[in-house]
This record gives C-alpha cells, structure tokens and sequence, in this order.
C-alpha cells in the first residue's frame, strides 16, 4: 500500500508459463538511490560498473546505463549533500583548517559582479590553500625548484585544479599549494602565483627554477610575478608535442631523453646526432626551442646563481639527512650512490694535489675532480650535488 511499506495482490495466476525476466518496470533510479545511500557513505569512489552489478545481483533486475547514472546521482547526494550544499560549507570548511593547522594560508575569491538577490550571498570563483606543516618542510628542505600543472575538475560545477609541487630530499614529488580556479587564464594563473609567491617569502627570483608545460597563461604570469627565476620546459610535455608534430616511435623517444640527460656538450652533440640518424627533421624542430629551456647540458652556466644553487641544495640536503641520520643519505639518493660506487671500481684515479684529481676509464676518457669545491668535469656532481662515479674514484 502507498507510504506504509505493503503491497496488494489483486490478481493471482497459480500456474506460470512465462520465463523469469529481468525488466522490471518496478525498478526507478529514485528507489535504488535511496536504498544504497549508506553503500555511497562507506564507498564514495564507488565505480559505474562496481554499482551496477551490485544492484543486479542483489535485486535480480536490469539497470541501464541512464539508470545507474541517475541511481548513484541521488545516491551521492544523500550521502554527501548536494554541490550546492558542498560550497556552502566553504567557510566553516576554511574556519576549521586555520584552527586546527595554525599558520595556514587559505584564501577564498568571490566574483566581483555577481550577487544573489534572495540570498545576498557571492558567487563562489577560486580557492587556494596552502598548509603550514607543508610549507615549512619544503623551505627547510627541499630544492628551489617547484612545477606547475592544472587538470580539469570533474564535477557538476567545472573549473581547474592549479597545482604547485616541488621535489623533496628523497627526489620525490612535494606538493605544496592548489588552486581551485573557473578556469586556466593568465589572470588566474598570477593570481596563484603572487599567493605562493607571498607564502614562501620568495625575494631573490634567480635563485628558483620554474618548470611547466609552457602554456601562454603560464609564461606571462611567471615573467609578471617571477621575472628573474629560471624557466625549464617539461619533458614530458614536449615528447608529446614531438609526437603530435609527426616524430613518433620508441626509439626516438629514448634518443630525445637520453640528449636532454646530457651533462657535456660533448656527450650532447653525440646523442643528437643519434636524432639525427632517426630523423632529419627532428634536429629542425628542436633547434626552434630555446635551448636553456630543455637541455640538462645549459643548466647553471651562470657561476654566480649556480653558487646560489648549490649552496641551497646543500643546506637543504644536510638538514633532511639528520631524519635518515641512520643511513646518512635519503633511500633514493642511497640506491644512486650504490649505483657510483660500483661504477667507480673501473676508474683510476691519479692525484694532481690534496684537492684536485685526474680520473682516467680503460677507453682513455680523463675527468677532472676537484673535492674540496665539490666539480666533476662531468658536471653530474654540479647539477645534482651527489657525487658521481668519478667523484668517489677520487674520494
């Protein structure tokens, strides 16, 4: 019967010739909904396919794909509350991070021209947050270095997740600040940037390095709020654009890595002329992209800023040893150093004095080590602060 639960059978057929069927007409998208509301609370990430067989095998029904889209729509909402209702738990949300994470940064943006006229409230248009124990480990330890990159919020309200990540002791990925943003514009993008700028106390822009995708918005707000740092292009990105401009294969894609990895000239130019064997046009295309942006061989040329650099790495590599004080080094950095001093086992190394050393292979290649100013003529010790196969061959 309507609303308390019991049903009415007004015709019954003792004996059934039909087979058993799985269409039931019986079955809405409101009802199962409201029945898997507590599956939704306990599993929140709970997928399409996941869902939909559940609710067949329980109910011994079909469920479309309308069906169980519209199902865990409801379902979701009951268990979560609505969008709506999510974004107006924001303030409370951010009242409770400043209590509980003193020192937070947390700064919600309203648009400027709009204004609800029942409820006189804004409307909602970014968000950035950035916590206290994350922005102080990163300045204690890590590398000045940060990456940034956006994905595409995928909920009914849209947007851009703008994020900012550094790379910790242990070479691993740090983040360290997001925004959720309408969009990825350049105004967007300075709007970030001047926040993080502001929460890691950036004065001296030469001593950071910036590494992106490239995209126009991102290369105009860093010139406009960081203008003298560093700007590396991202690899990763720019195999993708080789890819899509034709210059396609595994063995292209291990020829241009193993050139950006390139720490000589030397070494350099004999892995582009591997390119070159691969495909004439390739050199073409990358002699159009600013060198300093993508090769590993152009890094830290400048003496003065490659000092700064180093220095800060140092620092920051003796302050994060004192957590794995047991071992010395990062387990990382650990597994790499393993790695040199078995390589070092095939050098000789002669001295020049107390400082200075000349390390020869069995193929006649000569490098010179200097230990006192931690240099390689390799330049791996340089770029990375750990010291290479020829280093220890020299220590």
């Amino acid at each position: 019967m309507k609303g308390d639960g019991r049903l009415e059978v007004r015709t019954f057929q003792q004996k059934h010739k039909c087979g058993f069927s799985y269409h039931n007409k019986s079955v809405k998208f409101g009802w199962i909904g409201r029945k898997y509301v507590n599956t939704f609370r306990e599993n929140p990430k709970l997928d399409n396919a996941s869902f939909k067989n559940l609710v067949m095998k329980e109910n011994k029904c079909y469920l479309s794909r309308h069906q169980d889209y519209r199902a865990r729509k409801i379902g979701r909402e009951l268990a979560q509350g609505s969008d709506v209702d999510q974004y107006n738990k924001l303030p409370k949300y951010i009242n409770e991070i400043l209590r509980s994470n003193p020192g937070s940064t947390v700064v919600m943006k309203v648009a400027e021209d709009y204004c609800d006229s029942v409820t006189k409230q804004g409307k909602f248009q970014r968000l950035y947050m950035c916590f206290a124990g994350v922005k102080k480990r990163f300045l204690d330890t890590c590398r000045p270095v940060f990456g940034l990159d956006e994905t595409f919020l995928k909920d009914a309200a849209g947007g851009v997740l703008l994020t900012a990540v550094g790379v910790d002791p242990n070479n691993g990925l740090y983040p360290i600040a997001y925004v959720a943003t309408e969009g990825e514009t350049k105004d967007s993008w300075i709007w970030f940037l001047t926040l993080l700028k502001k929460d890691l106390k950036i004065e001296n822009d030469y001593e950071w390095t910036i590494i992106s995708d490239k995209q126009k918005g991102i290369i105009q707000a860093c010139d406009s709020v960081f203008p003298g740092a560093g700007h590396r292009f991202c690899m990763k990105h720019m195999h993708s654009n080789m890819v899509a401009a034709g210059f396609k294969g595994t063995a292209m894609r291990q020829a241009l890595w193993k050139a950006v990895k390139a720490t000589t000239h030397a070494q350099f130019i004999r892995r582009m002329e591997a390119i070159e064997e691969l495909d004439v046009d390739a050199i073409k295309w990358l002699e159009d992209k600013n060198p300093a942006e993508w090769r590993r061989v152009h890094c830290c040329h400048d003496g003065g800023i490659a000092h700064v650099v180093m220095q800060r790495m140092q620092e920051n590599g003796d302050i994060a040893r004192e957590k794995w004080s047991k071992f010395g080094f990062c387990p990382k950095i650990r597994k790499m150093m393993k790695v040199n001093i078995d390589k070092a086992t095939y050098y000789v190394p002669y001295k020049s004095n107390d400082v200075s050393f000349e390390v020869a292979d069995p193929y006649a290649e000569k490098w010179a080590v200097n230990i006192k100013d931690r240099t390689c003529s390799c330049r791996k010790w340089d770029l990375t602060g750990i010291p290479c196969a020829h280093a220890i061959s020299a220590l």
